[in-house]
């Protein structure tokens, strides 16, 4: 784990990338938008730093794959609970959007979260195939 560390202080392509985020202000024709997005990125990529630092990649899998089961039963009960703001209407109407605001962005969480249930197929003690 320190070797993925250390690849990441070392890498100098990730941090050039980086510092042209944080540089990317003084040509945008927003640049508090600019400032505040690159600071969104700044939190994300240390949080994927400590994550891939801190898990191995079988543990980041049962990470994602709680969190998306987690979610999928929370956007089940907040569907069962609020249908009006669980589903979209208008153009796209009855489509489910869960709890996010748009049908796409939900499908996208979800498709991640199955790809990391997938490929964590660990044998559990329910499961009738071991």
């Amino acid at each position: 784990m320190a070797t993925l560390t250390a690849y990441r202080i070392k890498n100098i392509f990730f941090w050039s990338l980086l510092a042209v985020v944080f540089t990317s202000f003084l040509w945008s024709d927003f640049p508090d938008i600019t400032q505040r997005r690159s600071l969104a990125i700044l939190e994300t990529t240390i949080f994927a730093l400590y994550f891939a630092s801190r898990f191995n990649l079988k543990e980041q899998l049962k990470i994602l794959a709680f969190t998306g089961s987690l979610f999928a039963i929370i956007s089940l009960l907040f569907s069962l609970a609020i249908p009006a703001q669980a589903i979209e209407s208008g153009i796209h109407a009855g489509a489910w959007r869960g709890p996010l605001i748009q049908k796409n962005l939900f499908a996208r969480v979800l498709v991640l979260f199955c790809i990391a249930s997938y490929l964590d197929r660990s044998p559990s003690k329910l499961s009738p195939i071991r």
